[in-house]
Order: structure tokens, then sequence, then C-alpha cells
């Protein structure tokens, strides 16, 4: 089996890196073969990385031009579509895709290539995953029902009305692209991150609890 795993960040090493870290050398001890498709450092034999998003260049024009690509990347569209003619996935697992942009889904959609995503955090209920106004240090689940608007009012990616509107819209055309459709499994590693995404509307059959291995 060939498996591309999909992780925007490599470095530096938290919970999501060391979890996928921890899986593709296990899935590589089952005799599976992992290629890596992740944004910044040098590809290689068993790694596509694409370049970092200039999201926080001092550069108005080099950000704006970041934003946009955000939205809607075509280096990660043409990145997976230059793989499957090399050598094709039979599996991709995503550990994010922001940055990557829903371009990513609807490769793997056309090629027929099926996904699983695995959902760290609430990045896909929340703009900025953390159901937290930092600014107010209170709770929040404003963007419920899709009101993805209140991260905007709010400010809540680092207290920037630009950045808390690009990661609003982020959300939103996640939604209005289908994104989710396009993905035929969700992983969740509890039941409480489960039963969250339910309450927010989803389909709770699509997502399937998988505990992350202790040691």
């Amino acid at each position: 089996m060939h498996v591309l795993s999909v992780l925007r960040d490599r470095a530096p090493v938290g919970g999501k890196q060391q979890y996928a870290f921890d899986l593709a050398a296990l899935l590589r001890a089952g005799g599976a073969r992992v290629t890596w498709l992740t944004m910044g450092g040098a590809s290689g034999e068993d790694a596509i990385a694409l370049p970092r998003l200039a999201v926080d260049s001092p550069y108005p024009w080099a950000r704006l031009g970041a934003a946009c690509r955000r939205l809607y990347n075509r280096s990660a569209y043409r990145a997976v579509q230059a793989l499957a003619r090399r050598a094709r996935p039979d599996l991709a697992h995503l550990h994010d895709h922001v940055h990557f942009s829903t371009a990513l889904l609807d490769a793997l959609a056309e090629l027929g290539i099926p996904a699983v995503y695995t959902l760290h955090d609430f990045q896909l209920l929340c703009p900025v995953s953390v159901f937290f106004r930092q600014r107010e240090g209170v709770h929040c689940e404003a963007c419920r029902g899709g009101r993805y608007h209140h991260a905007v009012r709010y400010r809540c990616s680092h207290g920037r009305l630009a950045n808390s509107a690009i990661s609003a819209l982020d959300n939103w055309l996640f939604d209005r692209r289908g994104a989710a459709g396009k993905v035929a499994r969700f992983v969740a590693p509890s039941r409480f991150v489960r039963q969250k995404f339910i309450e927010f509307g989803w389909q709770g059959e699509r997502i399937v609890v998988i505990p992350h291995p202790a040691p």
C-alpha cells in the first residue's frame, strides 16, 4: 500500500507531528510506502515539499498573494496530479488542509484516491480551531452553524482583521465547496471530539474514533 501523508508543518514537532511520524513508522513497519506532502523543507524520494505561503511577510503584496493561494492553492493540486503520474497513492491521510486549500481534495477526488482526515483539533468548526477568543479570554462557539463572520467580528486570529477574515473564509469555502463530502472517513482521537462535531451538525457515521496510540 502507498499512503500519501499530508502534514503542512513537519517542524516544530508537536502532538500532531509526533502522531503523524509514529503512524508513518508503523505503516512502514507493516510494509507500506509513505510519501509526505508538506510545506517548507526539501523535497526528496519520500517527500514533496511545497513552498510555504508568505502569510507573515512584511510586504503587503506578498501577504496578498499568499492569501489568494491559501484560498485555492493550485500548487497543491498540481503536486498531487504529478505524484499520481509517478506512483499513484492508494490512500491519502490528511492531518490538515489549511494552506493546501480545498484544491488538495479536488485533486484526490478527480483521481479517485480515497482520503481520510484526522481531526487533530476543531479547525473545521472554528476558524482558529480552539473555541476561544484570546482577546477577551472567553470560551466561544459563535461560529456554530457556519456563522464564521463572528471570527471577523471578534478578530479571533492574532487580533487582526485581515487574518481573521482569511481564516473565516477558509472555513466558509470548505463548507461551500462541499469539501467534507470528498473525504471517505474522518478520524477523531476521542469520543469527545466526535461528539462535538456531531453537535455542530456533522454525520456521526462518517466519524470513527481511533485513540492515539501510547508508547
